[in-house]
């Protein structure tokens, strides 16, 4: 049985975050990084809308674009709970062609992440592994700790899989068919949320921006100084050009971070975004508000 109780409370503390109000209040950490932040950037990115789905998802939390750039698969929380009423939809990359309930029997699922014709979902305490071409579950893989609170999902170049958990306070890396856990840390992984494979490392955003050598599983100084103010990202995607852009659980304002460390609120403003995913050009956000936007992104890298 899971501790319910746990859980919920763990989804209440991102909800009630990510819906509070008066953004120049809510991350004076922030405002002094962007302060202090250098007055050039290496690129500067531009967001054009493709389509906006507003109040059709239930408790949008995590998108991902197939590889192809064809199809956007979005996670839907649908309340916190083990009681087998997630599931995910599917849409064309223009916003067309939405099937709601492209796939159920999920619990909660919130981060996803795709290589080829598989797809991963992190639902509650399981790594669900998903046929993309016969939309069908083809494997679970249970954490091994009782109520991870399992939140995002990142693929290597080599395949391997890691997962976050909230409330372990770890990541996890799928090993021969297996949940284990790569990396506890009691201060770092503290409410751990978005994560992303790069050539940098293993990224970790959460209460403290980290980046994990794939191979000692330390931590790196990649980033780590000049982003020490950061708190609470949520989501996390590569921004092409070395940089990110993030999603924190204070600001309701996409934020980007270039590749020498320094941050400036995107010009998307408050829109709610909870996670997003960049493949080429085609930038998905979920938002609070059961919503999803698509853009056509665009950058200048120097």
């Amino acid at each position: 049985m899971c501790d319910c109780a746990m859980i919920e409370a763990e989804r209440q503390r991102f909800s009630c975050l990510k819906t509070s109000t008066a953004a120049a209040k809510r991350f004076p950490a922030l405002l002094l990084w962007l302060a202090l932040a250098p007055a050039g950037f290496a690129a500067t990115p531009t967001f054009s809308e493709i389509a906006t789905l507003d109040g059709v998802f239930s408790m949008p939390e995590s998108a991902a674009i197939d590889e192809d750039g064809r199809y956007i698969y979005v996670s839907n929380v649908n309340e916190y709970a083990k009681d087998g009423n997630g599931f995910i939809s599917r849409l064309r990359s223009d916003g067309s062609d939405l099937q709601l309930r492209w796939l159920t029997g999920l619990d909660s699922p919130t981060g996803l992440a795709i290589r080829g014709e598989t797809l991963f979902a992190a639902d509650v305490d399981q790594l669900v592994q998903v046929s993309l071409p016969e939309a069908r579950i083809i494997a679970r893989f249970p954490s091994p700790d009782a109520n991870p609170v399992l939140n995002d999902v990142a693929i290597a170049a080599n395949a391997d899989v890691y997962v976050s958990g909230s409330a372990s306070r770890s990541i996890y890396r799928l090993e021969a068919g297996r949940l284990r856990v790569w990396r506890h840390d009691e201060e770092r992984l503290a409410f751990a949320n978005g994560v992303l494979m790069t050539d940098d490392g293993l990224v970790h955003g959460g209460q403290d921006w980290t980046v994990f050598d794939p191979l000692s599983r330390e931590p790196l100084p990649t980033l780590q100084a000049v982003n020490a103010t950061i708190n609470d990202i949520d989501g996390i995607t590569s921004d092409g050009c070395g940089g990110y852009l993030v999603t924190t659980l204070e600001d309701d304002t996409p934020w980007w971070i270039d590749s020498n460390g320094a941050a400036m609120a995107s010009d998307l403003g408050p829109i709610g975004g909870i996670d997003l995913h960049l493949r080429g050009n085609l930038l998905a956000i979920p938002r609070v508000g059961n919503s999803l936007s698509l853009y056509e992104y665009g950058a200048s890298c120097e």
